[in-house]
């Protein structure tokens, strides 16, 4: 695979932007630390300069991820919680509910928060945690089962980021950023249990944070410090292509539009000082990228 370049589509000046899903004919994403969940319905050339709406709901505490739910219409990690929340009318951007605690993760006294979120392709949500500051060891990965109550399934985690299955294989892949690499458990679809972790990759030139899969069980990996989404096959054990972006900290992707075969970006302006970001004014965008791949539609939490 050659390397391509992604291109910005919607300036949304994302402190740290993150998790962004293809839901309803639009691409939602968070900002954790802005507290916001974002809308982004596409014009007709998939950027904001053919007619694109851009929705900001506000919301209170740090937002880690968003996932679409059959029940709750979404379903947020708020601080170290999680919570229901429907957005409402995206011309007004006025929710129609606000924020309902459904589940405490950690105790606040932890000192940690929720981080990358995901649903299998069953509807199982799997969210994982990390230590405000970054803390060696100190966060975990969870399963929520019925009535969103968290089962601890990884421990001894650092940042708990990307998330994927491969249905086929039974395959599920998993980044805990601080190693560096890309992560696989033997995975069941009946009960969600996982077993045999092993590293099916490790990356260099950046730190592995979100990721998505394409229908040929290709990752695309996000690299924070990395200045790229990686194409990583899990099968030959490396990075085979790269799509390359104009700010350093790349968040997660996910593959969107009619026809999934769009790849969209989030990235971020956290830590940033006023030279860095003068020379990197995109940081914080929403970024896309045509790669020729195929993605997988979205699965709500059920």
């Amino acid at each position: 695979m050659r390397e391509l370049d992604a291109q910005l589509a919607l300036d949304a000046g994302c402190t740290l932007g993150e998790g962004p899903v293809w839901w309803d004919g639009a691409l939602w994403f968070v900002d954790i630390e802005g507290r916001a969940l974002h809308r982004y319905e596409p014009g007709d050339q998939g950027d904001d300069r053919r007619g694109g709406v851009h929705t900001r709901y506000s919301v209170p505490g740090r937002i880690g991820f968003a996932v679409p739910s059959v029940e709750h219409g979404w379903v947020i990690a708020q601080d170290s919680s999680i919570a229901s929340f429907r957005p409402g009318d995206p011309e007004t951007a006025e929710p129609v509910e606000l924020p309902s605690k459904l589940a405490v993760v950690e105790k606040p006294e932890r000192s940690t928060r929720m981080n990358d979120g995901k649903c299998d392709p069953t509807g199982r949500l799997y969210a994982g945690t990390m230590h405000m500051p970054t803390k060696d060891g100190a966060g975990a990965l969870y399963r929520f089962g019925t009535g969103v109550k968290p089962e601890l399934v990884v421990g001894d985690v650092t940042i708990s980021n990307g998330l994927a299955w491969h249905e086929a294989s039974g395959t599920m892949y998993f980044i805990d950023t601080a190693t560096g690499g890309v992560d696989a458990f033997d995975w069941c679809p009946e009960t969600g249990e996982m077993f045999d972790r092993r590293t099916v990759a490790t990356l260099e030139n950046g730190y592995p944070d979100g990721m998505c899969i394409d229908r040929e069980g290709l990752l695309w990996v996000a690299m924070w410090d990395g200045s790229r989404v990686a194409c990583v096959d899990p099968a030959k054990g490396k990075e085979i292509g790269s799509i390359r972006l104009p700010c350093p900290n790349v968040t997660s992707c996910c593959f969107g539009g009619e026809s999934l075969d769009q790849l969209w970006i989030t990235t971020a302006r956290i830590g940033m000082d006023a030279d860095a970001l003068a020379e990197h004014p995109q940081a914080g965008g929403l970024f896309l990228a045509r790669t020729g791949a195929l993605g997988l539609p979205t699965t709500p939490l059920r």
